[in-house]
């Protein structure tokens, strides 16, 4: 049976990470907060108000340990596994109808405001379709963009498109615009956690997110035909959205809270997608999904992103002894595990991995293998009695920082719409000595109790 957001769901269940609401929950003004506080397991809102029928589930990637459940592996291997998966491409295949066909809805029985949808943060413009994954292709090449956008829902039939000047779906639109022609668009909502994953990771243009999707979930993706539009899309999956990004109409848009737990815009003109089709499960469960730091919307970003600094640092040569990449918090810090063997090692692997991510890399801390890195108080330790900071912390000022990280100061580019930011890095080594210096390294092994490793606390209560 094909991996798609039921299988998903069944597994969340069968492991205890599935908890379900049955109270009546307001989608604009209640769910954001329930979402926001259930970081350790997903949830099904079974009554949500002023929508009957309709369940949704939230947080279905909650953290971590859901990520590495959905790759069949622990934490600690999640990057390493991730990372060799995404060196693979497991082409779709097509077939000729699929559940997401169940219903089909076109004309005035279209409306997007029936769906449940919430509203993420306090200042947010308006509901946004947060868990869609947006399908376009170039209309050149033919290459296929999957990836998630900020949809923001004007009325029944419209949604806004904003996408950053560099993203692919972007060049798609400018190259639609040039010829006077609307863009297709299809937008999946609800599937297995792994087309989010895909659609998070950066992939080179014309790259398929769909072939990487299938090597994510060791299985070809089933495409079907869309009704009203020229593209495919997964047959299993929830729901799907057809239409068009019109050209030349724009609509205010925004604001929108972003992945840092900021406001980094306010209102302003973006693109316009008009729906024309609408196909679905006959029993469809939609997928929200929450935005910011320690929820859902992060652990997309983080896993891909530190798999391919992973990559990138165990294969720059040199025999590397990288244990473990986390990007965590706000996707702008990374805590990288190694085992230095010479002085300034460390340092230099830090400086590396900047120009691996240059655009979220932006504190990065290296730590001996000893150190978990996915445990912010075992990290604060190693920091607070390894680092001399005369010696082991490196600023680099003047750099390019990303362009939602307020903390960067704002600058205009001629010709670019987004205003990039400049700011600086910071580079902690948190590292015990090198391996070469084995005296001095030694007096930085920590201290155990007694029966430490062996000895476990379940084993002794009566009470398991």
């Amino acid at each position: 049976m094909a991996k798609d957001m039921r299988i998903w769901i069944e597994r969340l269940q069968q492991a205890g990470e599935l908890r379900h609401v049955h109270r009546v929950v307001d989608p604009r003004t209640e769910m954001g907060a329930l979402l926001w506080q259930s970081k350790e397991r997903a949830l099904m809102l079974d009554n949500i108000a002023g929508h009957p029928g309709w369940k949704t589930l939230g947080q279905g990637v909650a953290n971590w340990r859901h990520a590495a459940l959905a790759f069949d592996t622990t934490p600690d291997r999640l990057v390493a596994t991730y990372a060799m998966r995404m060196r693979e491409r497991v082409q779709p295949v097509r077939v000729a109808h699929g559940p997401v066909k169940d219903i089909a809805l076109r004309g005035e029985k279209i409306d997007l405001l029936s769906f449940p949808l919430h509203l993420n943060c306090t200042r947010d413009g308006g509901p946004y379709i947060t868990s869609g994954l947006c399908v376009t292709r170039d209309p050149d090449s033919g290459a296929r963009n999957m990836a998630m956008y900020r949809l923001m829902v004007h009325d029944a039939r419209h949604t806004g498109f904003m996408a950053a000047p560099n993203h692919h779906a972007t060049q798609h639109r400018l190259r639609y615009e040039e010829r006077g022609e609307p863009m297709p668009i299809a937008v999946i909502v609800g599937h297995h956690p792994a087309y989010y994953f895909a659609a998070a990771t950066t992939v080179a243009y014309g790259d398929d997110e769909m072939a990487l999707a299938g090597a994510l979930l060791g299985e070809p993706v089933p495409l079907v035909a869309c009704e009203t539009v020229p593209l495919e899309v997964p047959a299993d999956a929830e729901i799907v959205i057809e239409g068009y990004v019109l050209p030349g109409e724009r609509r205010p848009e925004g604001p929108f809270s972003e992945f840092q737990d900021y406001y980094a815009g306010e209102v302003g003109p973006q693109p316009v997608l008009r729906v024309e089709a609408i196909t679905m499960r006959r029993d469809r469960i939609y997928k929200s999904l929450q935005n910011g730091v320690h929820v859902e919307g992060n652990v997309y970003q983080e896993v891909p992103c530190s798999a391919q600094m992973y990559q990138t640092l165990t294969g720059a040569g040199g025999r590397l002894d990288i244990k473990n990449v986390v990007m965590r918090g706000a996707n702008f810090g990374v805590v990288i595990q190694m085992t230095p063997r010479f002085p300034g090692e460390a340092m230099n692997v830090l400086a590396s991995a900047i120009g691996g991510d240059p655009t979220h890399a932006k504190i990065l801390i290296a730590v001996d293998e000893d150190i978990d890195p996915n445990d912010p108080m075992d990290v604060w330790w190693a920091v607070e009695t390894r680092v001399n900071p005369a010696d082991d912390v490196v600023i680099i000022p003047g750099v390019y920082v990303n362009h939602l990280d307020v903390s960067g100061r704002q600058i205009d580019v001629p010709g670019q719409a987004t205003r990039p930011r400049i700011g600086s890095k910071m580079l902690i080594d948190a590292t015990k000595p090198p391996t070469c210096f084995s005296a001095e390294r030694a007096s930085f092994e920590r201290s155990r109790p007694m029966g430490f490793g062996g000895v476990r606390l379940e084993d002794f209560l009566e009470e398991k």
